[in-house]
């Protein structure tokens, strides 16, 4: 386990390149296939976003590295997205925490990584509720109140390797009505004053004189009447040029989950993302009503959605890994859906990276189950085999970049 912390300090102009930092994690005895741990670009040009933006960070140290990761449950207890944050801002620095949501006020598992604490009564939405109507956005869930007592205290940097102390938020939000104002303190803690500056009808971005330890969100009724509050998530980040990891994940979501956001696109041009990772499709595989057209329609969808809203973005698509029906043989839909998600990342212009062939190939799920590294369904992963995909990932990440950066 990595032991280290960055402070945030404002930038400080550089003449010449930063040195780039690459974590070096030992595989040895780890039930993996390294050979094949790559990113796939059938272009060669699907990651030049991005690497440009790495390269600008290391040349002048004066800007951010946006990334946003989408998924479903193995991203949503940010195991995996989060040993992704810490190895890629220990390279590229460290930038702020990025997207957060209080998930327990949903009713739902929250990342360890981050402290939550609520009061009142709040509604929820999530894009895998299909019997529900309503507003969801960058987070894949909204909750909502109209309780004058309702709030929340949220600490970032709670179990956390870094320093994420904040001075600037983006919040995504939205008021019925200018009568009620959400107020950011509580009766025993204030964030002092800010600046907000509207972006549109669900984002503000708030700049604080000093920086901030814990988002503390309460409210300021000024009549009688109930009005309702929505809220969609928030990006917390500091003065340090770095990287920026924003990661969403619901659990069982699929593709057609995510594209049921209808308010994804506008929040996402708000957290300009350099790189868009996508981690779906190990639900499809349990979907008992699925097809190939249905998929490749909907994986298709999102991915443009992405490019509508941030145009230059580059997208890797990651492929589910093995998983086991009942814990008795690997389902084998899921050989279908890697081949459609491989066919439409290649129409669509997006890398990829193949967790499935990475683990091992078939039977890899037991494999992993026998050194501790999977839940006991056989579907999901425990605490050390997200970490060890995020490990995976980073390292074809930074050997392709490695590669192909200019010089």
């Amino acid at each position: 386990m990595l032991a280290w912390l960055v402070a945030p300090v404002a930038p400080v102009p550089v003449h010449a390149p930063k040195p780039l930092n690459v974590f070096k994690t030992d595989f040895t005895g780890k039930p993996v296939k390294l050979s094949v741990n790559v990113i796939k670009a059938n272009h060669g040009d699907e990651l030049n976003f991005w690497m440009d933006a790495c390269d600008s960070v290391l040349q002048y140290g004066q800007s951010k590295i946006s990334v946003m990761h989408i998924g479903d449950s193995h991203i949503q207890a940010d195991y995996f997205s989060g040993r992704m944050r810490e190895l890629l801002q220990y390279s590229f620095g460290n930038g702020g925490r990025g997207l957060v949501f209080p998930y327990r006020i949903a009713k739902t598992n929250n990342p360890d990584n981050y402290k939550v604490h609520w009061t009142g009564e709040w509604a929820n939405c999530k894009n895998v509720n299909y019997s529900k109507v309503g507003d969801m956005g960058i987070c894949g869930v909204s909750v909502t109140t109209k309780d004058s007592l309702a709030g929340f205290i949220l600490n970032p940097s709670f179990n956390s390797l870094f320093n994420y102390d904040f001075k600037r938020v983006k919040l995504f939000s939205k008021i019925s009505t200018d009568a009620l104002n959400y107020v950011l303190r509580n009766d025993t803690m204030s964030m002092g004053s800010f600046i907000p500056e509207e972006f549109d009808s669900t984002c503000t971005w708030l700049s604080f004189d000093s920086y901030q330890q814990k988002f503390v969100l309460g409210f300021k009724p000024v009549d009688t009447l109930s009005r309702e509050f929505e809220f969609y998530g928030m990006s917390l980040e500091n003065d340090s040029a770095g990287l920026l990891y924003h990661a969403a994940g619901i659990n069982g979501a699929e593709y057609f989950s995510w594209n049921r956001c209808n308010l994804l696109q506008n929040q996402m041009k708000q957290l300009a993302p350099h790189l868009v990772i996508i981690s779906l499709g190990a639900n499809e595989g349990f979907n008992k009503h699925y097809s190939d057209a249905v998929l490749r329609e909907n994986a298709a969808k999102l991915i443009d959605l992405v490019r509508q809203a941030n145009p230059h973005a580059s997208i890797l698509i990651t492929l589910p890994g093995e998983s086991w029906y009942r814990k008795r043989a690997p389902i084998k839909r899921h050989i279908e859906v890697r081949k459609v998600l491989n066919e439409v990342a290649a129409e669509k212009h997006c890398a990829v990276w193949d967790l499935y062939a990475v683990m091992g190939g078939p039977g890899s799920m037991r494999k992993w189950q026998k050194r501790k590294l999977t839940a006991r369904d056989m579907v999901h992963y425990n605490a050390p085999g997200y970490r060890l995909q995020g490990e995976l990932l980073y390292s074809a990440l930074m050997d392709y970049y490695l590669k192909n950066r200019k010089k």
